[in-house]
């Protein structure tokens, strides 16, 4: 064997030993003990539950661009026992009650973001309608004061 044959069996035999002394030395990055497995039987009813509240959210955006304050109480309400039903039975500290409590927080602030949208649009037609009834008091004023002035404009003329 020649001398770079050596220098490659050589470090072929280092970047062999380091890599298994790096493997039995790091065996709590192989095995993580915070990965657990969930069943497919409880993704599935949590996927079916995500789906019930997407759905019971659309309803309710529905309701609240319709501006039927019953409709809004009663989606409102069928929303909040679905919030309490999926709280009560995603509880603890185990990922997919962390992934609930998330999703269920998401919900409830874009239903609080709906609801602020939805009370500036009411505020900003009231201010609407107050301005239209402003543009129209002024514009008679503007008709009576044209016609005043005309008739002025007449007596004016009419003088020697």
């Amino acid at each position: 064997m020649n001398r770079s044959q050596w220098y490659i069996l050589t470090n072929l035999a280092l970047l062999l030993f380091g890599t298994i002394a790096f493997y039995y030395t790091t065996p709590k990055f192989r095995k993580s003990n915070h990965t657990k497995l969930i069943s497919q039987e409880k993704e599935r009813n949590f996927r079916k539950e995500v789906i019930i509240l997407d759905s019971l959210y659309k309803k309710h955006v529905a309701a609240l661009s319709s501006s039927d304050q019953i409709a809004i109480a009663s989606s409102d309400a069928v929303l909040e026992t679905q919030f309490a039903l999926i709280k009560k039975e995603y509880s603890g500290q185990t990922p997919p009650a962390l992934l609930a409590s998330k999703l269920i927080r998401n919900y409830q602030v874009r239903v609080l973001l709906n609801k602020h949208i939805l009370s500036r649009r009411i505020d900003q037609a009231d201010e609407i309608k107050r301005v239209n009834s402003l543009v129209s008091k002024l514009e008679e004023q503007n008709a009576e004061l044209k016609s005043q002035n005309q008739m002025i404009r007449q007596v004016l003329l009419s003088l020697p």
